[in-house]
């Protein structure tokens, strides 16, 4: 709205004897859209100016009435359009933040529960099966599922930590069924990990 129009709310209004709170219990809205009008922050809708002109006693034309040009018109109309375009962003932007304090609330829960159960399992298989040589890999997996649910939390799979994944595979495989001869080839598909899931989070970015 332009403050011309702005201007002849605020005097239709007190002509009237009407104050904000008052207007604003006759059209059924808050006294805070009634300012906004005032200010030149906001429009009336279709509604309440048909609302507002019966109210006073005018036609639309008269309530409307307007000197300004057609590329003034267009300017405010931009201009309302970046500050609706500025809200979104900025309602985004707490979005997110509200997200990733959501996450670091998650990772701060998961890492001492994985921290222990992963010591209690090591625990028990040691002392019950005596396979204390072959499950201390369990320990790797502390840093490893923490970073599995950021990387769904997130979408983006570089944040899982595969070279621990690998790490985790080559000793529990080769602790278990032997074979060290051929399991360092899963090292190979650290490097083709990171390049496929940074192209794809490259291509989500664009």
């Amino acid at each position: 709205m332009n403050l011309e129009i702005a201007e002849r709310l605020i005097k239709l209004r007190k002509e009237k004897g009407y104050s904000q709170e008052k207007l604003a219990l006759e059209l059924g809205i808050s006294r805070q859209a009634i300012s906004k009008w005032e200010r030149a922050e906001a429009s009336p809708d279709t509604d309440n100016l048909i609302c507002l002109a019966r109210l006073y006693g005018i036609s639309l034309d008269q309530l409307l009435n307007t000197n300004e040009k057609i590329e003034e018109l267009k300017h405010n109309n931009k201009d309302i359009d970046d500050s609706n375009s500025n809200n979104e962003e900025i309602r985004n932007i707490d979005t997110h933040s509200k997200k990733q304090k959501r996450n670091k609330i998650l990772l701060s829960i998961i890492y001492p529960s994985m921290s222990f159960i992963i010591v209690i399992a090591y625990l028990l298989t040691g002392f019950l099966f005596n396979l204390w040589a072959v499950t201390w890999t369990l320990f790797l997996l502390v840093p490893l599922v923490p970073s599995l649910v950021d990387a769904i939390i997130s979408r983006k799979g570089t944040k899982f930590l595969y070279p621990v994944f690998v790490t985790f595979l080559f000793f529990t495989l080769g602790l278990t069924i032997g074979h060290w001869n051929i399991l360092w080839v899963l090292f190979i598909t650290v490097p083709l990990y990171y390049i496929i899931f940074g192209e794809i989070e490259k291509a989500n970015r664009e």
